[in-house]
């Protein structure tokens, strides 16, 4: 059985510096709506930085639900 495809928009920045192509990679997924953690790991890896962090909306409109994945796990 094929995986489901869905589209998912991300944003691929870099922190920890002023300059553009330095500092931290950081791939941010800012709607992880529907997505199981099994799904952030993969897509964590696929990407292939260090670090990706998955946004949700949370009850307070001002602030988001954020998890945070390393190629081998959830910080």
């Amino acid at each position: 059985m094929q995986p489901k495809r869905s589209r998912r928009a991300y944003r691929h920045v870099d922190v920890f510096s002023r300059a553009p192509l330095s500092g931290n990679g950081l791939t941010v997924f800012p709607d992880s709506a529907g997505l199981s953690t099994e799904a952030m790991q993969r897509l964590t890896r696929e990407m292939r930085q260090f670090e990706s962090i998955f946004l949700s909306p949370t009850d307070d409109a001002r602030a988001f639900r954020a998890r945070v994945f390393t190629m081998g796990e959830e910080l």
